[in-house]
């Protein structure tokens, strides 16, 4: 009775887990809408670039210049951890922080040379 007790609440605080809806609300396809330094809009073209996360805690990006990064990920506290494990990556941990997750709008800040950047990516209109 006790083994059922415990595994009852130890599956509840798994499916309750913040980190876990986090990572349903952020699966799936995302391009990029804008970006800003130091909050300076920024004037590049973003029609390439994307992000797309799995439910198998995977993720590719497609950046500009033809820049392209796969790799795992994970979320905690809402900061993303991503670690770049696909051909000719450098496998260097990286985390950014997650400003905005909405249904259509995920906002994340990366430092880039102590350089605030903020990409904000929208879900593809189908």
């Amino acid at each position: 009775m006790f083994r059922a007790v415990c595994t009852f609440f130890l599956l509840i605080s798994i499916g309750c887990n913040p980190n876990n809806q986090i990572i349903e609300d952020i699966e799936g396809d995302w391009i990029a809408a804008n970006l800003t330094e130091e909050g300076v809009d920024q004037v590049t073209d973003l029609s390439t670039v994307c992000l797309s996360f799995r439910n198998d805690h995977t993720y590719n990006f497609h950046g500009t210049l033809r820049y392209f990064e796969s790799g795992t990920f994970d979320i905690r506290n809402n900061t993303l951890y991503v670690v770049p494990t696909g051909e000719g990556s450098d496998s260097i941990p990286r985390t950014m922080e997650l400003i905005t997750i909405s249904t259509d709008t995920l906002r994340i800040l990366m430092l880039d040379e102590n350089r605030e950047r903020v990409l904000t990516l929208v879900r593809p209109v189908l």
